[in-house]
């Protein structure tokens, strides 16, 4: 069975009348696709403003998912732009080397599982967040580079900030790190 997040409203539309909602607690705001410039600085200050709500509770990891190519990377850019306290971060970065991929791939009766629960090191996203929530300090790791294929590129985050913001398909999915957010942008 294909994973189906119970944040959208309908997991089937295409992705030109894709609504989906930010949720944070409580708060919902509708977030429709962003047709032009606009329209994203609306929904940027939506959605800034039910993040400086948290802002006194200490740090917040935010996750952001949806279809492909949708404006997930969009989205957190301009929130990092909008927001020098921000720590961006692409899931794409911490996927597994391309020959460990290749070998699961080979081996798995349905590929589909493959590309949504096991293409993601979750072991470093999630040791990345913890350091996030207990210390101030520069954390340094290594994220997959798409040329080499292996996870060779050596990255700095600096965890003094408040927010830390995660894009990337498949984040909600109940086997990946769908635990770990404190807000959540689908």
């Amino acid at each position: 069975m294909r994973f189906r997040s119970r944040w959208s409203l309908h997991p089937y539309l295409p992705a030109v009348a894709l609504r989906a909602y930010y949720t944070a607690g409580k708060h919902r705001i509708f977030w429709n696709v962003v047709r032009n410039k606009c329209d994203m600085i609306d929904y940027l200050a939506q959605i800034e403003t039910e993040i400086s709500k948290h802002d006194s509770e200490g740090k917040l990891v935010v996750g952001i998912d949806g279809y492909a190519g949708i404006g997930k990377t969009t989205l957190l850019q301009e929130l990092a732009q909008h927001n020098p306290n921000i720590i961006a971060i692409n899931r794409d970065d911490f996927i597994i080397p391309r020959k460990s991929f290749e070998e699961l791939l080979a081996q798995a009766s349905d590929k589909s599982v493959v590309f949504e629960t096991e293409i993601l090191d979750l072991k470093k996203v999630r040791d990345l967040i913890n350091a996030f929530r207990t210390n101030d300090n520069v954390y340094q790791t290594t994220i997959y580079n798409s040329d080499t294929g292996q996870c060779d590129i050596e990255r700095k985050y600096d965890l003094s900030k408040k927010i830390l913001v995660i894009e990337g398909i498949f984040l909600f999915h109940p086997k990946q790190l769908n635990d770990i957010f404190d807000v959540k942008i689908f």
